[in-house]
């Protein structure tokens, strides 16, 4: 009995995993606010750079243009954490976010833009877009900030 009840389990988990496979789910409500954990560094170094490109912030969202400033490729895919600085400290927005997990190869020496968007208007305030990006032995998240005015 316990060991097809040990098979059942693994055929229920592995069903699982085909299904959710190709998609990475983040599900929270856009207007809470979390505090982000510290644990977690931003990378000051400019391996990479990151900056927003002109005139690209709307309601809507923005693009980020992202530069690989190595001379080895790098990777990310379409996930980002938007943040707002609120008393000195940042806070994660938590919205909904669904994104395909593919890589995005970043060549060395190379800008990319990303799109960044999110579903209603952030109200005036700081804010930064956290982006990992991997390097070939681990990730490394990157920071820009940028105010709406």
């Amino acid at each position: 009995m316990t060991q097809k009840l040990t098979i059942l389990i693994m055929m229920l988990l592995l069903a699982a995993a085909l299904v959710t496979s190709g998609f990475v789910f983040q599900t929270n409500s856009y207007a809470r606010f979390t505090q982000q954990d510290s644990s977690e560094a931003i990378d000051s170094s400019n391996r990479i750079s990151m900056s927003v490109e002109n005139d690209s912030l709307t309601d809507s969202g923005l693009t980020l243009l992202i530069t690989n400033q190595t001379a080895e490729e790098m990777t990310y895919g379409m996930d980002y954490l938007v943040e707002q600085k609120r008393d000195g400290n940042w806070y994660a927005i938590d919205e909904e976010q669904i994104v395909n997990d593919i890589a995005v190869l970043l060549p060395p020496g190379k800008t990319q833009d990303f799109a960044v968007t999110w579903e209603k208007p952030l109200p005036k305030g700081e804010y930064r877009i956290i982006k990992p990006i991997w390097d070939g032995k681990q990730t490394i998240r990157y920071a820009i900030n940028f105010n709406v005015l």
